[in-house]
């Protein structure tokens, strides 16, 4: 059955009267049973319970308002527990036992819990990390006062709960306060602060200043892939690899020529590149410019670095710009593209470059790219905006150009997905667990999986 929705399960189960039907045989055959589930305040629909009793076995399924009710049973003792629910939902104790009474109402509580087992991706905000588990659902922790957390209301937690996403999903990313995904059915999710209706919800700030669950992108696109910045989010329309942006336009970041206002909307980018990816976190490029990589390795890029004057990227601006690389890039973010075994990167080193940058960065025949020769890095700290290459025992970011860490370890587990913000950033392992560090302390700690259980 289709999947659904919950952070951690508990089951009312609800008796309702509806009058003394007396049949020939003076059996009464009036009583009502109504299971639900509730949880945090909120029901599951397409749960199917099954209740054994005088009326025999019932199966009842749960609607979209997440009650399954049963009516004209047999009054007396019956019997009730989940057949089938939420992939991640655990029911330890037995069966509810319920009494079934004509001329009165009775409500029994049956609790249980959400197991998120495994995670396969992860997702860092400023003040949120969300991952989707093995199964697509999405659980976040961590400050959630503008709805980041995807729970329908306000609040923090220092331990992952669910959010109430309305089916599994295959794509997660972050922004400065929001959070998007991609639903399996390819239609884009995006909660948290709506400021600039980075959203895409249609909705603008005034109307809705912050959006606590899951809200459908406007337009009735289908995504592939979805990121998030600042003020602002963008997907790839699957099929076509056409790139939508919605949100603020301040710095070009929605590549459609504009640099003002903004649009609660996905409107087209500016461009006939069709995409593979799109990449918006990089520690020195901020979180308002969006590197674009189509199927054979070229790369695009539009929006600005969030400094006062103008970007220092050499290829940015209010529509995409192909950098003009050697050859396909792997890997690439706003600001440096990975080929075969070389790092390109296009500061422009007129504009307010970092000193680090500076220290590395060897100029090419190519005016605004610039190169720094390195043994090859891994795949999946650079899409995740660290530099890093593999050695013995861990990860070596210390020498990486752009900020310095000391060696990365996960206890032996290998990194499959990696998310950054500012100078901290999560892991998730092929063990299924989320490894995360700040920029203050750099060691990092297993923070949510099966082995933080």
């Amino acid at each position: 059955m289709t999947r659904v929705a919950s952070v951690m399960t508990v089951l009312l189960l609800s008796l309702g009267a509806c009058g003394r039907d007396v049949e020939p045989t003076g059996v009464v055959d009036s009583g009502t049973l109504v299971a639900r589930t509730d949880l945090d305040g909120w029901a599951v629909p397409g749960t199917v319970f099954q209740a054994v009793g005088p009326s025999g076995t019932l199966t009842v399924v749960a609607d979209a308002d997440g009650g399954a009710r049963a009516t004209r049973l047999v009054p007396g003792l019956y019997s009730v527990h989940v057949v089938d629910t939420d992939a991640d939902a655990r029911f330890d104790g037995p069966p509810v036992l319920v009494e079934v009474r004509p001329d009165a109402a009775d409500t029994v509580v049956v609790v249980g819990r959400f197991d998120p087992g495994r995670f396969s991706r992860v997702a860092v905000g400023n003040a949120v990390i969300c991952a989707l588990n093995d199964n697509g659902n999405p659980y976040c922790w961590g400050l959630g006062e503008a709805g980041e957390l995807g729970t329908g209301s306000t609040g923090r937690t220092a331990t992952p709960i669910r959010a109430r996403a309305p089916e599994p999903l295959v794509d997660l990313a972050a922004g400065s306060l929001h959070m998007c995904g991609v639903g399996e059915s390819g239609v884009g999710y995006c909660w948290g602060l709506n400021a600039g209706g980075r959203l895409g919800a249609g909705l603008s700030s005034t109307e809705a200043p912050f959006l606590a669950l899951p809200t459908p992108v406007a337009g009735g696109l289908r995504f592939s892939r979805i990121t998030a910045g600042t003020s602002f989010s963008c997907g790839i329309e699957a099929g076509s690899g056409r790139a939508w942006c919605w949100g603020s336009a301040f710095r070009g970041q929605l590549g459609n020529g504009e640099r003002s206002g903004s649009s609660a909307v996905p409107v087209p980018v500016d461009t006939e590149a069709r995409f593979a990816h799109l990449e918006i976190k990089d520690h020195w490029a901020g979180s308002q410019a969006v590197a674009g990589r189509t199927d054979d390795g070229r790369v695009f890029v539009w929006g600005a670095s969030p400094d006062d004057g103008d970007s220092w990227l050499a290829y940015s601006g209010a529509t995409p710009m192909e950098v003009p690389l050697p050859g396909p890039a792997r890997v690439a973010t706003a600001a440096c593209a990975q080929l075969e075994s070389q790092v390109f990167c296009w500061p422009d080193l007129t504009g307010n470059v970092p000193q680090e940058v500076l220290d590395v960065l060897q100029p090419t025949a190519q005016m605004g790219l610039r190169m720094y020769s390195t043994t090859a890095l891994d795949d999946v700290f650079f899409q995740g905006g660290f530099h890093c290459r593999s050695v013995a025992g861990g990860y070596d970011c210390s020498n990486a150009w752009a900020f310095p860490l000391p060696l990365l370890t996960f206890a032996g587990e290998t990194p499959m997905d990696v998310a950054s913000f500012g100078l901290g950033g999560c892991a998730v392992t092929d063990a299924g667990n989320v490894w995360c560090w700040n920029g203050d302390f750099f060691q990092a700690v297993l923070r949510a999986g099966p082995g933080a259980g």
